[in-house]
């Protein structure tokens, strides 16, 4: 019996004790709770992350440019009509966003004759005025991103991609084309090692051609790995790629100069040439921090190899997108990109682009 009740005492201490401890380690968490969450930012309030710029020409590199002194155009739905002095913003001109990486011929009854890709097939359109354009019926070639040049005889011929390698295809009239044997350009480079996508070709004065194109060749899931790559030929036909690549470029005289508002390039990619004498201009699409700048860019060289940028864009991307969605298929959602620009026979240029989930728009170029 002493035993016993001796034995039940202690019990009730311990469980008491207990307890007590209980209530302490509650009222710790609780005020080590509170003190995060008045000491933790809220995100709107940490700093945004900047990315790091790449000196080394051979990495994927960002390019930082002095602040645009004056505001880009940008593309908006009701934007028909907007101009900011050099570009006057038009209308629609496919709607289909699945018709992707056009280009625009001059016939020589004065016409113009559009090509395009729709998924694998080749297609083209027809137009009086270069801006409106009808379909034609039936398909030109299978393939994808045609780039197609009028040779010294009349002749026409295109240049495609077909399973990650560049053929070609002649053509008397611009409408039937029949393909050439071989391979133009194959893939299996340090930078094009799985595909050669987005060409674009130019007659130099000499009489040669370059031919830029995206060489493709990702460093890892995030990245797709497009960079603006060139090659030269004497016949268009053989042709023998230049070493290195075209960007990252000069920015102007604000390279390297430490502005922290400056445009950092994430990837530049999708030129369109145009040969002027013995310079060479490269509309290229942009993809950029931040995504405000995203959009069209243009670059010029004097040697077709060395490019400086402008230092702003010619067509931006529209900001009621924000940041979100970046990784989107065909890119952040709003941007304008896949450039050609048109010489109509007043000598006047036309801009055509391409908008992730709107298709094809123009704008005139003053």
């Amino acid at each position: 019996m002493v035993g016993g009740k001796e034995s039940g005492t202690v019990s009730t201490h311990h469980a008491a004790r207990w307890w007590i401890i209980g209530v302490i380690v509650v009222v710790l968490g609780v005020a080590g709770w509170w003190y995060l969450a008045i000491s933790t930012p809220e995100a709107s309030e940490l700093p945004a992350e900047t990315p790091e710029s790449v000196d080394d020409a051979d990495a994927t590199a960002t390019i930082s440019i002095p602040t645009k002194t004056t505001p880009s155009l940008i593309r908006h739905g009701q934007d028909v009509g907007a101009s900011n002095g050099v570009l006057t913003l038009e209308d629609v001109v496919l709607t289909d966003e699945n018709l992707n990486n056009l280009e625009v011929i001059t016939l020589p009854d004065g016409q113009y004759r559009m090509f395009f890709h729709q998924f694998n097939a080749i297609k083209s359109a027809l137009s009086s005025d270069g801006q409106h354009f009808t379909l034609e019926p039936g398909t030109r070639l299978t393939g994808q991103m045609p780039a197609t040049i009028k040779l010294a005889d009349g002749r026409y011929r295109m240049y495609f991609n077909a399973d990650g390698n560049l053929k070609s295809a002649i053509s008397s009239d611009g409408f039937t084309f029949t393909v050439e044997e071989g391979i133009r350009l194959a893939k299996g480079g340090q930078y094009d090692r799985q595909a050669i996508l987005h060409p674009s070709i130019v007659t130099l004065p000499d009489g040669t051609y370059r031919l830029y194109y995206d060489g493709e060749a990702p460093s890892g899931q995030d990245d797709l790995g497009w960079r603006i790559l060139s090659a030269h030929s004497s016949d268009g036909l053989t042709w023998t790629k230049d070493e290195g690549l075209r960007f990252p470029a000069t920015a102007g005289e604000g390279e390297g100069n430490g502005d922290e508002d400056a445009t950092d390039f994430d990837m530049i990619f999708s030129a369109h040439a145009e040969q002027a004498g013995n310079e060479t201009i490269l509309s290229v699409t942009a993809q950029t921090y931040p995504l405000g700048e995203s959009g069209i860019w243009q670059a010029t060289s004097q040697d077709g190899l060395n490019f400086t940028l402008a230092d702003q864009p010619l067509l931006a991307r529209d900001a009621q997108y924000g940041d979100g969605n970046v990784g989107a298929q065909g890119g952040p959602p709003g941007m304008p990109q896949d450039p050609f620009v048109l010489t109509l026979a007043d000598q006047t240029q036309r801009l055509f682009y391409w908008i992730n989930d709107a298709g094809t728009f123009s704008a005139s170029l003053e």
